[in-house]
């Protein structure tokens, strides 16, 4: 990561990653591997405090999982919401950020935390997952039309 947020490409990805990621150290970073995986949903109870744990499949990026606090009406969704702007699709589809907002809005919550941003009502959330909805059909029309991506 240290190395691709400091490479700073002459292009517009490149200059992307530098601008949102150059100033992070990763030094010293060690990566450790799931010990234990989910599919679908899974209730867990932290304390007093009843935790249902999400796999929102792939959308920003492979094993995005959201963290929804029922009895509080909160929902933590990481990286798979973005607030101010879209998520970055690294792994995952379009298709899979327009499902993964409409599974965070389905848990019924009135509060979103994003992994980046301000917090969400509903309304926010809805209104990035029809944006995204948006950007999905009309690449669909250029396609269908063959319109070169350059």
């Amino acid at each position: 990561m240290t190395m691709l947020a400091r490479s700073g490409g002459p292009d517009a990805a490149g200059a992307y990653v530098a601008r949102h990621f150059a100033h992070f150290d990763f030094a010293g970073v060690t990566v450790t591997a799931p010990t234990r995986t989910i599919q679908g949903r899974e209730e867990v109870k932290v304390g007093t405090v009843l935790v249902e744990l999400i796999d929102l499949e792939a959308g920003h990026s492979a094993g995005d999982v959201a963290v929804h606090l029922p009895e509080e009406g909160v929902v933590f969704a990481g990286d798979a919401l973005f607030s101010g702007a879209h998520m970055v699709v690294w792994s995952g589809s379009l298709s899979g950020c327009i499902r993964a907002c409409q599974t965070l809005l389905d848990t019924g919550a009135e509060l979103f935390v994003p992994g980046h941003g301000t917090l969400l009502d509903r309304s926010g959330v809805a209104d990035i997952r029809d944006g995204l909805a948006r950007v999905a059909e009309e690449a669909a029309q250029y396609a269908r039309r063959s319109v070169p991506l350059a």
